[in-house]
């Protein structure tokens, strides 16, 4: 479909008439003409037209689409939705973003993706930070110059906090959270963006033994965000805060017992083993 013909699908199935539809936007004739493909529309006008059928710019582009993702949506989705992944997962992420880019080389921020993805293999079969943070520095710098973020500019700097040093994991956390005071009134709830920083940043805490700083922040992420973070995100959250009390020297077990208990019922028994492999081996090395 096109825009003409999914306005006119949209506007039947609402039981609107042309006029109605068109009324204080624009005459009857010229809309009668956009749904024949007869003339194209400006955003002035196709903004309120859609916004008179009671449908936001997503969902259009997702029905003009015959009620799919295009594929730059669904590597952006792929990428979005990434908690743990193994590398098998992170190559097949990785050649998707490849073939989208043979097409569409001018498309820098599949082209960071592509960069996140190798810097995480890289770190899972070599575990060398200083080798996947030189892959996705470019992607600080370039963001780092700019004077707003949008919201996939904050999942990418989330995805790759970790690999920078704490000073600078901190900068972007706090340019984070300013920039995301911005979204407070945005029809979606975007605040989860600002406890993944938190989370993330909580882990380079912990490799400078800054265990009570780190416990106070995860507290703080818990109080503020909990209801609004992904179950496997607040799994982390208490693996930290159970990480940070075993150092502390204080009793530790029970943030231990949510983690698990949460991802029982969740039915995540890798995201479980997983955190319970990083606790025992962080809590022995350290």
């Amino acid at each position: 479909m096109n825009i003409g013909t999914t306005l006119q699908k949209i506007r039947k199935s609402r039981q609107i008439t042309q006029a109605n539809l068109a009324r204080n936007i624009m005459t009857q004739g010229a809309y009668s003409k956009i749904e024949k493909s007869q003339l194209s529309i400006n955003l002035d006008q196709f903004l309120p037209l859609i916004t008179k059928i009671n449908i936001n710019l997503q969902e259009f582009c997702y029905i003009l689409n015959g009620y799919e993702l295009s594929e730059r949506e669904r590597i952006i989705k792929t990428f979005t939705s990434l908690e743990i992944a193994s590398i098998d997962d992170l190559q097949k992420m990785l050649k998707a973003v490849k073939e989208y880019l043979v097409h569409h080389p001018e498309d820098q921020y599949i082209d960071f993706l592509q960069l996140v993805y190798k810097a995480f293999i890289i770190l899972q079969q070599e575990n060398t930070v200083e080798k996947s943070r030189q892959l996705v520095a470019p992607i600080w710098h370039q963001l780092q110059i700019l004077d707003d973020w949008y919201i996939n500019d904050f999942e990418l700097l989330n995805a790759i906090l970790f690999l920078f040093p704490l000073e600078v994991a901190m900068e972007m956390t706090k340019t984070a959270e300013r920039r995301l005071e911005k979204y407070d009134d945005f029809p979606y709830d975007v605040s989860y963006l600002g406890a993944y920083f938190r989370i993330n940043l909580s882990f380079h805490y912990i490799e400078r033994y800054l265990f009570e700083d780190c416990l106070t922040l995860l507290e703080e992420t818990e109080l503020k965000f909990l209801h609004k973070m992904r179950p496997k995100f607040v799994a982390i959250l208490f693996e930290r805060k159970a990480i940070c009390l075993f150092y502390l020297q204080r009793p530790y077990e029970v943030e231990l017992e949510r983690m698990e208990q949460l991802l029982t019922i969740y039915k995540d028994e890798e995201t479980k083993e997983l955190l319970l492999k990083e606790f025992h081996l962080l809590t022995r090395n350290l």
